[in-house]
């Protein structure tokens, strides 16, 4: 069975897409079958791997606002060997769409994709910047979860409130951890780094 690896920061540039494009084209490239789920509005893995077609394509929100088939939505990328599931702006409403849902409604992701995690050895999921429920179903729906980090105090922030135990979805999906990516580290940024190093400890020290 596949594992599902959701790529999230609640703050915005700090390489989530840069990340799930590249690490999904690398296990690609090691022979792995692999699924990237893009899940922000922003539609920029897509973007990045040339997989919107134009009005009317089939994508992630119609998947799971519209009972779209999944297996229909998904595209195959031949130069990289990678399969996604694309996104589009249209996704920009679902947060309001999925509220309305009541029960379940943490878990559409889930749903979507657990049929797939036979077919792929990886699922990786581009959440968008947010705390919303976008990223909830993203974190319902993975095994583990990657952060990509710069060495910046915001982003900082933004690791910290991803692993608040009080957040639901990390109360109701055992998520495994897979570690803090830096992925913007420079000469120029050494001070940054050390910096950034000690208020990481200092977060982390509660929690071992």
């Amino acid at each position: 069975m596949g594992k599902i690896i959701a790529i999230s920061n609640q703050k915005g540039g700090v390489g989530k897409t840069t990340t799930a494009i590249n690490v999904a084209t690398g296990l690609a490239y090691a022979n792995r079958k692999v699924l990237l789920v893009d899940f922000d509005m922003q539609g920029n893995a897509s973007q990045g791997l040339s997989a919107l077609k134009g009005e009317g394509q089939p994508t992630v929100y119609s998947v799971l606002m519209e009972k779209f088939p999944i297996e229909k939505a998904l595209i195959h990328i031949e130069e990289s060997g990678v399969d996604i599931l694309p996104a589009n702006i249209s996704l920009a409403g679902a947060d309001l769409m999925m509220d309305k849902i009541g029960h379940g409604k943490e878990r559409l992701l889930k749903e979507a994709l657990d049929p797939l995690r036979n077919r792929y050895d990886y699922i990786l999921i581009d959440c968008p910047p947010s705390l919303g429920l976008l990223n909830t179903n993203a974190l319902t729906a993975a095994d583990s979860v990657l952060i990509p980090v710069q060495c910046e105090y915001y982003a900082l922030e933004g690791v910290a409130l991803d692993h608040d135990p009080d957040r639901a979805a990390n109360k109701q999906s055992g998520l495994e951890d897979r570690g803090n990516l830096d992925d913007d580290v420079g000469y120029s940024h050494a001070f940054e780094c050390r910096s950034f190093s000690r208020s990481t400890a200092n977060v982390w020290q509660a929690r071992l």
